[in-house]
């Protein structure tokens, strides 16, 4: 079944309508509607006006702070109506997927983080935008970790979304295996799927060959290679996907570390600082 809600959470930073647009290259695709959040920063005043300043001086620094807050808001409005209206894709509230994409803009206040967690938990699927400077922020990460659903990790310019041909990337890991089950819908309907594994680990349980036969009995016909890896965790693999010119690659994003805490594996470090192709993961 094709996810009918997808949702992306705008962070800071350049490439705003190149976001949204991305997103929505992926809502058409699927015929889901795209909820995209906006956070504000709750006003309140964070200096006492004992000591460090006087009350009217405070005053006016939190009215200045909520004028920027509000046109900041109109902005983000506003580049959404262009980019839904540049791909001509209806802007409702009405969420009820009916195969054509539509796209609702929310605006809520609170730490963007934890309305991201929240909101992505009423969601098929996250879709987010590779952090600025290719470091993951507490909203990337609340989306990627805390939302429990599967996430597509976009380019921050993303100009077509074509996933009819996949690559995966397996490690054997309990994330890849997460990454290949939020992937079915596209899975399905590609037209050439590729299995691969770095030498060195193709032996490990299950192997690609066991993954091929298990996508077979869903109907996939899938390929399988061995690639020599790089000295560069990752840029073999990546250089496989833009060689073989897919849409799409599938890979657990994590690795578990020897704290309780997720972190962040050096596959993914690579693939947010190079990749030009979308990231379909799981943890």
């Amino acid at each position: 079944m094709l996810p009918k809600k997808v949702f992306l959470p705008l962070g800071g930073g350049d490439e705003l309508k190149e976001r949204i647009k991305g997103a929505l290259f992926i809502a058409k695709y699927l015929g889901a509607h795209l909820e995209v959040l906006r956070s504000e920063t709750v006003s309140k005043k964070t200096i006492s006006s004992e000591g460090f300043a006087p009350k009217h001086l405070i005053d006016k620094m939190n009215d200045l702070n909520q004028q920027i807050e509000v046109g900041t808001t109109n902005r983000y409005k506003n580049v959404f109506k262009e980019a839904c209206d540049e791909l001509n894709v209806q802007i409702t509230e009405d969420t009820v997927a009916d195969g054509n994409a539509t796209a609702s803009l929310i605006i809520d206040q609170g730490l963007r983080s934890t309305l991201v967690a929240q909101y992505g938990k009423l969601c098929d699927m996250v879709i987010a935008a590779c952090p600025p400077g290719n470091v993951p922020t507490a909203t990337f990460q609340a989306a990627v970790l805390y939302s429990g659903k599967p996430v597509i990790m976009i380019p921050r310019v993303l100009e077509e979304f074509d996933p009819s041909k996949i690559i995966i990337f397996w490690n054997a890991s309990t994330e890849s295996s997460r990454a290949i089950d939020g992937a079915m819908p596209f899975l399905k309907r590609a037209k050439e799927v590729l299995i691969v594994t770095r030498q060195n680990t193709e032996d490990k349980k299950p192997t690609i060959f066991d993954i091929q036969k298990y996508l077979a009995i869903h109907d996939i016909d899938a390929k399988c290679e061995i690639v020599i890896p790089a000295k560069v965790r990752g840029e073999a693999l990546l250089k496989k996907t833009i060689d073989g010119g897919y849409g799409l690659i599938v890979a657990g994003a994590y690795a578990q570390g020897k704290i309780k805490e997720k972190m962040f594996g050096g596959l993914t470090t690579y693939l947010l600082e190079h990749t030009k192709v979308p990231v379909l993961s799981a943890h």
